[in-house]
């Protein structure tokens, strides 16, 4: 009898790429072109032996994305916000997670209470960060946001600024015909890119800490007398 066939880790890769090619290729159920709902994820999940709490837990850490049309062309969206309940809450729940929140965040911020509403807000940065504690029932609904709108000009500027000075300072070296319409169509090109990979690479590091911190307020949610994560994402 044959022995079975084992597979070297660089083949099992080639063999995920290859098969995520031909899912590309071939059509689209209605269901995959619509999208999937949480409980359709989590039966899929368990008929494929993942625990459906798990991939809610996953599900959380995946936030909901905004871009705005400059955004979009920077490459990277300019708000995210991750949302999840908890089961009971209160004061007492309020208090440790604005507390373990501002231990991870390490910035000055502001609290607003108001109708059993506890928010967190970050002050004197151009990236606003958010964290909002509401009931909602006997339970507790979370949201973590994150938006660098107002970044946008900031990034833009220090972009713009050494490709300027650069286009003058070769202007003012260089006398050949049309040589200002050539520095300033490169000042603008160079300053576009500087800004593509200035923004791509602020807004990763915005999205990992404020995942780190999503996650860290589910785990300790968790950890609260009254608090039972159950998977659940708003």
């Amino acid at each position: 009898m044959e022995a079975e066939r084992r597979y070297t880790d660089r083949e099992f890769a080639q063999i995920v790429r290859r098969a995520f090619a031909l899912e590309r290729q071939a059509p689209q159920s209605i269901s995959a072109r619509d999208g999937l709902t949480l409980d359709e994820m989590q039966a899929i999940a368990a008929e494929v032996g993942i625990d459906p709490v798990a991939l809610g837990h996953a599900a959380a850490l995946q936030p909901v994305e905004r871009s705005g049309s400059m955004a979009r062309a920077l490459g990277a969206p300019d708000a995210w916000v991750w949302k999840f309940s908890i089961e009971g809450g209160g004061v007492d729940v309020s208090a440790r997670l604005l507390g373990t929140m501002q231990r991870m965040l390490r910035q000055r911020g502001e609290i607003r209470r108001r109708d059993g509403m506890t928010e967190w807000r970050s002050v004197g940065r151009s990236d606003q960060v958010s964290v909002t504690m509401a009931p909602d029932g006997g339970d507790t609904r979370i949201e973590v946001a994150g938006d660098r709108g107002s970044a946008l000009f900031l990034v833009a500027l220090l972009a713009l600024l050494p490709w300027s000075a650069a286009a003058a300072f070769l202007g003012a070296a260089l006398s050949f015909t049309g040589s200002a319409v050539v520095l300033t169509v490169a000042a603008l090109a160079g300053a576009f890119l500087t800004a593509r990979l200035l923004w791509r690479a602020t807004g990763r590091r915005l999205r990992d800490r404020l995942e780190r911190l999503t996650g860290e307020l589910r785990s300790e949610a968790m950890r609260l007398p009254a608090g039972r994560d159950d998977g659940t994402v708003g």
